[in-house]
């Protein structure tokens, strides 16, 4: 029985370090304005277009928010370089029922790997924002907006940039997943009992 509680209780402080190994962030735009902005930097996260050579804006959303949005024809897509890496990435897209739009979320690793992707089609009657998120290790940067049939290059806005982070970005793709400390202590503390067990049916 005493095995039992300290089982239950190594497992509660297993489970308690690594969920506070991740830290959740969200970005929304409220406070910002201006335009032909260049680079944005805001909680670890830097704002930048891709290709690199355009620039953007904040501008109202139809949530009644600020968001991001290229600026020029064609508008660029966004690209958010996340210091220190991500494992998660969602961000919400939309635009003002102006024209069909092919909403996109993209993850790279640090080397421009292309880890993984989401999409998704609206109609030209859509008013609405859309979360688009990706979950994956070793996303250094990720690049959204939209495309062709949008419009002028990417005509939606971008807001709520939210991210969870989880250690820095290593070589992709991982060669082997390392098990946590506390994943090996449960599995030595399990193996202990079967032990403990299997010599006590012996003695009988």
């Amino acid at each position: 029985m005493k095995f039992v509680k300290v089982l239950v209780t190594v497992a509660t402080m297993g489970f308690g370090v690594a969920s506070s190994v991740e830290a959740a962030t969200m970005i929304n735009f409220n406070s910002q304005s201006g335009t032909g902005i260049t680079s944005f930097t805001e909680a670890r996260v830097t704002f930048t277009t891709s290709p690199a050579d355009g620039t953007f804006q904040f501008s109202m959303t139809p949530n009644g928010t600020v968001g991001l949005i290229g600026t020029d024809g064609p508008r660029p897509l966004i690209r958010a370089d996340i210091a220190g890496g991500a494992s998660t990435v969602a961000v919400d897209l939309g635009d003002f029922n102006a024209d069909p739009d092919a909403l996109l979320l993209r993850a790279y690793s640090p080397t421009n790997i292309l880890l993984m992707s989401a999409t998704l089609a609206t109609l030209a009657s859509d008013s609405d924002m859309h979360t688009l998120s990706v979950m994956t290790p070793n996303i250094a940067y990720v690049i959204f907006g939209s495309e062709s049939p949008s419009v002028n290059g990417s005509s939606v806005l971008a807001d709520n940039f939210g991210f969870t982070q989880d250690g820095p970005p290593s070589q992709d793709p991982p060669l082997s997943t390392v098990p946590e400390p506390a994943t090996m202590v449960l599995l030595g503390l399990g193996l202990v009992g079967l032990g403990t067990r299997r010599g006590r049916r012996r003695e009988f």
